[in-house]
């Protein structure tokens, strides 16, 4: 028993390894960072957890540069990243998502009106709108974004639910309040202005053939 809890240890920490030194082999750029909140089963007590967003240019099939944003929240034990390729309708509607959010807070405050809502659903290669990824089969590289307030609208967040994009069982959910959500907005717009850096670094590697 114990030998296959040691094992099963190990193997996590192994796939937590391989997969943070993937992500980092794309000549990755960090954009911004800020700080939510992850509440743990175990210890039944908040913890204080990072998110950033990255950005890097990589290889596709076809040996081209493709544009990638990386979003990635720590669990303690590593982090979860979630891939996505990157396309100027992409950007928007993480944008449209986090405005939503910002603006429901506000709603939801004046109202004295509680609600849970679905905002934004990355799945694999598709992304759908005003969902939040509940309600189907939790999978590799899967980021859902939804809004939550309760205690007549005085207590609101936005929560980002991130499942690994190398290993499922390295997950999180993350809590932000209306500060961090408008540091997000601002980081969100610095997306395109931290890519130009990754494709200078491209450029440069494809100097040396």
């Amino acid at each position: 028993m114990k030998k296959s809890l040691l094992l099963s240890i190990v193997l996590l920490f192994l796939s937590v390894f391989f997969a943070a030194n993937e992500v980092m082999a794309f000549n990755t750029y960090e954009v911004g960072e800020i700080t939510g909140q992850e509440y743990n089963d175990v210890w039944k007590k908040w913890f204080n957890r990072e998110f950033s967003i990255w950005v890097g240019v990589g290889k596709n099939i076809d040996n081209k540069d493709t544009e990638y944003i990386y979003f990635k929240g720590t669990t303690g034990i590593g982090d979860a990243t979630v891939r996505v390729q990157s396309s100027e309708a992409t950007i928007k509607k993480i944008k449209r998502a986090v405005e939503k959010a910002i603006e429901w807070a506000d709603i939801a405050r004046k109202n004295r009106a509680d609600t849970s809502k679905g905002l934004l659903c990355f799945m694999g290669r598709s992304v759908m709108e005003d969902e939040s990824c509940e309600g189907y089969e939790e999978n590799k590289n899967q980021m859902g974004i939804s809004f939550f307030a309760v205690n007549s609208g005085k207590q609101n967040s936005l929560i980002i639910k991130l499942i690994d994009y190398d290993n499922q069982f390295i997950k999180t959910s993350l809590y932000f309040d209306l500060l961090e959500m408008k540091k997000l907005l601002k980081v969100i717009g610095e997306i395109e202005n931290t890519f130009k850096k990754a494709h200078k670094t491209a450029r440069d590697q494809n100097l040396f053939k």
